[in-house]
């Protein structure tokens, strides 16, 4: 069913909610949800006389100063620049989009909180630079949907400020060059009906102009907003069942935290978003993804630890900041999406890795909308922030994963994660039964990451052809021959295949996941991957495989390029990085021959020059044989 809203005609910056109607599912029409009431400009995430909430906290936190400082110092910075041209990376303006975002959220916000002068000529010339361009290109309609974004906040914060001009010249422009798009119901609108992130990301444009723009175009807005509410369902119930992000870390980076924006500015205006307790779960999805060493698990397309892999063109590049939230560091990204659940939840514990984020990387915490980190602490009390005490984590759902590390606030402490799931996910990779660990500080099996979308397709690579011959699978980052995962027959895994958990266990000394990776292979009665984190520290990963046919298999583990391999027989590969060492133990019940080989590309347009080690052997048909090898810390 529907979810349905109407706002009135309000006079200029006057905002009047009469009725909100709000259904789900199959579920009975409810009430009106908020009675008449007014609200003015700014009616976008920080109401008038809001900034004091901030002032506040700011007292109470130095981690959030921090955060301050750094808004300021990107607010500064965009003094110096002017206005970004319209530059096309490819088929993308995203960048653009992106750096009007940073620009003019840090600008009106440092105009909020001072009321200097020089901040609110820098974001009007930013508005109205922005609302001069041909088009936003909607043919990528992110970067519609992320200029659009930056314009209601410039527009609805400054309303009182705005000279007239600017005022009509921002409503023209995000009429005809986002609002007209949207409900043209052409091709480049297709994620109304898609479940990923373009879905979370576009539909929030959208939404909070409307919001901004209501009194100005009232059936217009409306038509946004009860699109919002027809389309929106798919991808927060992706998140289903219990909160795992399907498109990778990064991408709940990306998707969710824009949702996240998009429901407080709902809120704010007395509306309720669609929201479920899945897509509240996600939040532990993400503190779960962060390793002990502040890394993450970068499965499908999230960049390696430390290689964000972006490019930028250079007119644009003010700092290194671009939708990724640190700028050149091996650490995690700062989100301020995760404040925003934190919130939610009332949970604070949530802050616990970015707040040890900001106190390691004070200069460097960078993100396009950095500000909402401090939104969305004004009524959250952070003053004790307790560290999570959760060991375990696990989803079911499209990409099913399996977390776990042998302590909490220990850099130090044992890691692993697996995944289980389908090439067939939005941004996947041939990753099934791929694995990640890490102990002692040390990142022992790595996952190389995505490659530079625009690097890929100025090469006239079909990046986004995931049918089961598609150029995708060709690439060394996204097919199985290099991911820490079994090859037979020298074969891809079949891309619409499914590869689903079966089981998590906690022995006591041991405790893991099973996932079943019978379906990714042609011509295998059965193939299981039981992995488990044993004693604490080393890491178990048995292999059952049951024949149809004679065909050759080969083990994979990934390593970075600067550790040294020795192989030291065909049961033993011997690990050295960073004064740390790792053996690798292998038990086979026929002989294998252990090796060490590149993953160096052939071509000009791939980066991935990771490390892999693991042994070959042959199998014979209708023969059922257990591989299992043991990633043991060496003292």
């Amino acid at each position: 069913m529907k979810h349905s809203f109407h706002l009135s005609n309000r006079l200029p910056a006057l905002l009047v909610l009469v009725f909100l109607l709000f259904s789900c599912g199959g579920a009975k029409q409810s009430g009106p949800l908020v009675t008449k009431e007014k609200v003015t400009h700014p009616c976008l995430l920080l109401a008038a006389g809001e900034e004091q909430k901030i002032r506040d906290n700011l007292k109470q936190s130095e981690e959030l100063r921090i955060v301050e400082e750094n808004i300021f110092a990107l607010a500064e910075e965009a003094l110096t620049k002017e206005p970004a041209r319209y530059v096309m990376e490819g088929k993308r303006l995203l960048s653009v989009s992106q750096c009007y975002i940073k620009e003019v959220f840090a600008l009106a916000y440092a105009y909020r909180m001072t009321h200097e002068q020089k901040y609110l000529d820098a974001t009007v010339k930013r508005l109205e630079k922005a609302s001069a361009f041909e088009t936003w290109n909607p043919s990528h309609f992110l970067d519609v949907s992320e200029m659009t974004i930056a314009m209601a906040i410039g527009y609805d914060w400054l309303y009182d400020k705005l000279p007239e001009q600017t005022k009509r010249q921002v409503e023209q422009a995000i009429e005809t060059k986002a609002w007209d798009e949207a409900l043209s119901g052409g091709g480049y609108t297709w994620w109304y009906n898609d479940k990923n992130n373009w879905t979370q990301v576009c539909n929030t444009g959208m939404v909070m102009s409307a919001l901004a723009l209501y009194d100005k175009k009232p059936e217009k807005a409306q038509r946004l907003i009860d699109k919002y509410y027809e389309s929106i369902k798919r991808p927060v119930d992706a998140y289903g069942p219990d909160g795992g992000y399907p498109e990778s870390f990064i991408y709940w980076h990306y998707g969710t935290g824009v949702n996240g924006m998009c429901n407080a500015a709902l809120r704010m205006v007395g509306m309720e978003p669609y929201e479920t307790e899945p897509f509240l779960k996600s939040a532990y999805f993400y503190q779960n993804m962060i390793s002990p060493t502040g890394s993450f698990y970068n499965f499908h397309d999230a960049p390696a630890c430390g290689s964000m892999h972006i490019s930028i063109h250079p007119e644009i590049r003010f700092t290194h900041c671009y939708d990724i939230g640190i700028r050149e560091t091996p650490q995690t990204i700062f989100d301020p999406a995760i404040f925003y659940f934190a919130g939610a939840l009332n949970d604070a514990s949530l802050l616990w890795e970015p707040m040890k984020l900001i106190r390691q990387h004070p200069d460097m915490i960078c993100h396009r909308m950095l500000p909402l980190a401090l939104i969305f602490t004004k009524d959250l009390k952070i003053a004790d922030i307790k560290a999570p005490t959760t060991l375990t984590w696990t989803c079911q759902g499209l990409t099913p994963l399996y977390v776990t590390r042998s302590a909490c606030n220990d850099p130090s402490a044992a890691f692993f994660g697996v995944k289980g799931g389908s090439p067939s996910v939005g941004h996947a990779h041939m990753d099934e039964g791929s694995f990640v660990f890490e102990v002692d500080g040390v990142r022992w099996a790595i996952d190389q990451g995505s490659e530079d979308y625009y690097s890929i397709e100025s090469k006239n690579v079909n990046l986004w052809d995931g049918s089961e011959q598609g150029e995708r699978w060709k690439l060394l980052s996204y097919g199985n021959k290099f991911h820490n995962t079994i090859m037979l027959n020298n074969e891809q895994f079949i891309a619409s295949a499914y590869a689903p958990l079966t089981q998590t266990f906690d022995e006591g000394d041991r405790r893991g996941a099973v996932i079943d990776l019978t379906p990714m292979f042609h011509n295998v009665e059965r193939v299981a991957r039981r992995i488990c984190l044993t004693n604490e520290r080393v890491l178990e990963v048995c292999d059952t495989l049951k024949t149809t046919k004679s065909l050759p298999m080969r083990w994979t583990m990934l390593t970075t390029k600067d550790t040294k391999v020795s192989v030291e027989s065909d049961s033993c590969i011997l690990l050295e990085r960073s004064g740390k060492r790792l053996a690798i133990e292998i038990e086979a019940p026929l002989k294998v021959r252990t090796s060490t080989w590149p993953c160096k590309a052939n071509n000009d347009y791939e980066t991935s020059d990771a490390t892999a080690v693991g042994f070959d052997t042959q199998l014979s048909a209708n023969q059922e044989y257990v591989f299992r090898v043991r990633l043991v810390p060496q003292p």
